[in-house]
């Protein structure tokens, strides 16, 4: 069984290239239906890359609502600056009670994408070690951070500087 793309899977998936190739270049020869694909990228987390394979497209081929989506990308640079912001004073505080650390998945490989800022976040995961882990988690309650869920031995989450760690 093989499952047929839409158009517009077609197109945003052709878009995301355009966004994470610096070199890709592309004109589309038909009409794009900027609603579904616009639409697709939000689901998937991709606002971002799409919207920098949007500017690669001449602006006459550019979705009518280019401006606001523009828009949404800046609040996910606000968003990414933010969190890139919480890390360093994480790193800062673990480091002054010598707690090594690391940051894991998200923040840690947006680096490799062409424009980070772009690359739609969600949370810091960190990791401490089991030795360091109680320690931690108290810092960070001392700090203001709010538990979220029960922490387990390898896993807690917590509210801390409008993000979740």
């Amino acid at each position: 069984m093989t499952y047929q793309l839409t158009n517009a899977q077609q197109d945003f998936l052709t878009i995301t290239k355009l966004g994470l190739n610096i070199q890709a270049q592309w004109i589309p020869t038909h009409d794009i239906d900027w609603m579904s694909v616009f639409e697709i990228a939000q689901q998937q987390s991709m606002l971002g890359i799409a919207f920098d394979g949007v500017t690669k497209l001449p602006q006459s081929q550019r979705p009518p609502f280019y401006i606001q989506w523009a828009a949404h990308v800046l609040q996910i640079e606000k968003t990414n600056k933010h969190l890139n912001h919480t890390i360093h004073q994480l790193n800062t505080l673990y480091q002054a009670h010598n707690i090594p650390c690391i940051i894991m998945k998200g923040q840690a490989i947006a680096r490799h994408y062409p424009n980070p800022l772009h690359r739609q976040c969600g949370d810091i995961d960190v990791f401490v070690g089991k030795q360091h882990a109680t320690l931690s988690r108290q810092l960070l309650e001392h700090h203001g951070a709010i538990q979220k869920q029960e922490a387990a031995l390898m896993h807690a989450a917590y509210q801390w500087h409008n993000s979740t760690v």
